[in-house]
């Protein structure tokens, strides 16, 4: 398995992506932030958001084990 290369510029405005947009779940550069309406949203630092995400992805994931075990069970 090759791992596929990371998207490092914005395709809108070929910036380099620099956060994320909690409520939208966008990667955005500064042009996104100030011009393409995220400027009042949640926006958070990429890394600091990737551990949001995996953190929520986790419980969502022991969460479903937890009813699939009720379900089989």
């Amino acid at each position: 398995m090759t791992k596929s290369p990371e998207k490092t510029k914005c395709e809108t405005h070929n910036k380099n992506l620099e956060a994320y947009c909690m409520m939208c779940r966008e990667l955005l550069c500064i042009d996104c932030i100030l011009n393409d309406g995220h400027k009042n949203h949640d926006i958070s630092a990429i890394e600091k958001a990737a551990e949001v995400e995996k953190s929520w992805f986790s419980d969502f994931y022991k969460w479903s084990q937890e009813i699939e075990d009720k379900l089989i069970g």
